[in-house]
């Protein structure tokens, strides 16, 4: 869902299909009250409402039902409108967004423009990037930036990458294999790319994917985008990773937020970011490359995660995947990293080399009676965005980027 925002004229959306949908047993929450609320209004009509203080992006609405213990997730996207000399509010066609790997970034303006500027072709300041010759990339509405590769994605579906491919490649080239569904977001990993459908499904494809990281149940590179592929065997048979409302992607590891609040990993298991309580090394010692998992599991609680019914972590509205581990936003705030913590980057107060079930990242901000609202990672570090707008970091600090983040406005 896309709204706009405006001054003190926010946009609000309703829903009043169901007759139950405003009852009591139900609790709503929106990830980051700072970009759109969620409240049942006297009629029962649930009512997201988009900010009057300029704030854009996105943010998860979920409904969780007291009764049955199953859950749902939304998510919108707020972007600015602009008061042009002529009078008048105009939307802006994308909530900006900026990415960055490697040595390189990329920009989504609100116009829908994409810039970069880093190691590619050694451009020390934004440049605009082209689709074909001199054409400007327009009508953009997302961005990720992986190791060697870019992409985007504009407001109809089609995907464009650009960088490395054999050969450098500095136009963006347009990528339609996706059948007859529409992709609406990206992420990047190293020689990897997911799109996610507003069907809910994840495409992916890559030079890399000796570690499964493409999710299709093979272990060789596609130059076209595969489905990542659903539960495998029994009366659950799904062809396809479905109800997807968010992805991650990191050095070898892809994640997955799905609509009841779980999240699925997929891909390199070397530190156990796969999130089932094993590495691929605990089958025996030495490495075990068959226990990467080149199919999605379902992460499962640590004993200290939030009360889960079934033994699988839930209530999840947030994820981000770093080089070698996993961090989760919970709808109560709460934050869980899992994977290599070597440098402490999953915030739990300690290292350990690996944590194979999720864990609780110690909240230093709620003593300022403070709150997360999301969660990102690169490298061996992970950063956490609160309700006041404050940054905090945890782990690799060696070029002082965790002491200059932490508690930073």
């Amino acid at each position: 869902v896309t709204m706009d925002v405006a001054g003190a004229d926010p946009s609000v959306k309703s829903w009043t299909g169901l007759l139950t949908m405003g009852n009591a047993r139900f609790v709503y929450a929106s990830s980051d009250p700072r970009i759109a609320t969620v409240a049942v209004d006297g009629s029962g009509a649930v009512r997201v409402v988009a900010n009057a203080n300029g704030y854009y992006g996105d943010t998860v609405i979920s409904v969780y039902d007291t009764e049955t213990h199953m859950e749902g997730r939304l998510v919108v996207t707020v972007r600015q409108q602009l008061y042009t000399d002529a009078g008048g509010w105009v939307s802006q066609p994308a909530a900006p967004k900026i990415a960055a790997a490697g040595n390189y970034s990329i920009a989504l303006k609100s116009d829908s423009t994409v810039w970069s500027w880093g190691t590619a072709g050694s451009i020390a300041y934004p440049t605009q990037v082209t689709r074909t010759g001199t054409a400007p990339l327009t009508n953009i509405v997302d961005i990720a930036a992986g190791t060697a590769t870019a992409a985007a994605v504009d407001a109809a579906g089609v995907v464009y990458t650009w960088g490395y491919n054999s050969s450098v490649v500095t136009t963006a080239l347009p990528i339609t294999s996706f059948g007859s569904q529409k992709v609406v977001k990206l992420a990047s990993g190293n020689g990897f790319t997911l799109a996610l459908t507003e069907q809910g499904t994840v495409w992916s494809w890559g030079t890399s994917n000796s570690n499964g990281q493409l999710g299709n149940g093979a272990s060789t590179a596609s130059t076209t985008p595969v489905r990542v592929r659903g539960a495998v065997g029994g009366s659950n048979e799904r062809y396809q990773l479905d109800s997807v409302v968010a992805i991650a992607a990191g050095n070898a590891t892809a994640a997955a937020l799905r609509a009841d609040g779980t999240i699925v990993v997929w891909g390199y298991n070397g530190y156990g970011q796969v999130g089932y309580g094993q590495t691929n090394a605990d089958a025996g010692g030495a490495s075990q490359l068959w226990n990467n998992k080149d199919l999605h599991m379902v992460v499962r609680a640590g004993a200290a995660t939030d009360t889960t019914y079934d033994k699988y972590l839930r209530g999840a509205t947030g994820v981000a995947v770093g080089d070698q581990s996993v961090i989760a936003l919970l709808r109560s705030h709460g934050v869980y990293g899992w994977g290599a913590n070597a440098n402490g980057q999953l915030g739990t107060g300690a290292a350990a080399a690996t944590v194979t079930l999720p864990a609780a990242a110690v909240l230093t901000w709620a003593a300022d009676g403070d709150h997360a609202v999301r969660v990102s990672a690169y490298g061996a570090r992970s950063l956490v965005t609160t309700g006041r707008g404050n940054l905090y970091a945890a782990g690799d600090n060696s070029k002082g980027v965790s002491a200059l983040a932490q508690g930073a406005d």
